[in-house]
């Protein structure tokens, strides 16, 4: 627990990612946000997105941060739309 504190901490003081090397990522990028999430802010995550010179937003319906309790089906449907 110390380790991850730390670990947030130090990236909050001095982000591994800014505005301006997400900007050089070229690649097409889905960014998903489970709108139960309560570990990782909406406003912040959509701001990445458009850091992202072709990332898209989605919001995932009643999901959590656990990816392990999203619902399956529909990271599957997503994932496979985005990559079509």
């Amino acid at each position: 627990m110390r380790n991850t504190a730390s670990m947030m901490r130090q990236l909050g003081e001095k982000p591994l990612l800014t505005e301006a090397n997400l900007a050089t990522i070229n690649n097409e990028t889905l960014i998903m946000l489970g709108d139960t999430d309560d570990m990782v802010d909406r406003t912040y995550t959509q701001q990445v997105a458009g850091f992202l010179p072709h990332a898209r937003f989605e919001l995932l319906p009643q999901t959590p941060h656990l990816l392990e309790q999203a619902n399956s089906e529909m990271l599957v449907e997503k994932l496979v739309a985005f990559f079509k």
